[in-house]
């Protein structure tokens, strides 16, 4: 028989090419999962390589030079959109900044209420909210948006209040020449 212009396959070979196309497209969802995963992780650390790499070419920031850690927090978070990842604060000291984390803290508590230091604490809370967003989306893993906001942004599930006692908790120090005074008139000396 005349198979669109060609001799049509034996049974044998028709199952054989059914076979083969089938198994081909109907991985497994683990496998499906797993091959997403790795492609995944293998565009991350890409992209975090791209930005190390970039990072140690430039200089490191002056962080006391607001237009320039503006200028780089706006290219740090350009790069996220197009490379369509969640930005974080390390990336952004490291890949952007050119700092560690810990150097830019450190910058934060010796320079609070400066306005390098308020921006760099509302680009984190900038941070924290897109996590969040992500999160609620069901765009980032929920339990480590969770650890990364308690860890990172200092989020917490509660407030939390330590009393602390008064310096005197019995009161004030009373004397004996305190008390005589306090009770001399309701004391009858014979």
């Amino acid at each position: 028989m005349d198979y669109h212009g060609t001799s049509a396959p034996d049974n044998k070979e028709l199952a054989a090419l059914i076979g083969r196309e089938k198994r081909e497209r109907s991985k497994t969802y683990k496998e499906i999962s797993d091959e997403s995963k790795a492609a995944n992780i293998s565009a991350d650390v890409a992209f975090q390589t791209k930005g190390l790499i970039a990072a140690a070419g430039k200089n490191r920031v002056d962080l006391n030079d607001l237009d320039d850690v503006k200028r780089r927090v706006i290219s740090y978070m350009d790069a996220c959109t197009e490379a369509a990842a969640i930005p974080s604060f390390i990336g952004l000291c490291t890949h952007s900044l050119g700092l560690s984390r810990a150097a830019v803290y450190k910058y934060l508590t010796a320079h609070s209420g400066t306005a390098t230091a308020e921006f760099i604490e509302l680009t984190r809370d900038t941070l924290a909210d897109i996590l969040c967003s992500a999160a609620l989306r069901r765009d980032a893993d929920n339990s480590t948006a969770i650890f990364i906001l308690k860890n990172s942004h200092n989020f917490r599930d509660r407030l939390e209040l330590e009393a602390v006692p008064p310096a005197d908790p019995m009161g004030p120090t009373v004397t004996e020449r305190d008390i005589m005074e306090k009770y001399a008139d309701l004391v009858v000396d014979d």
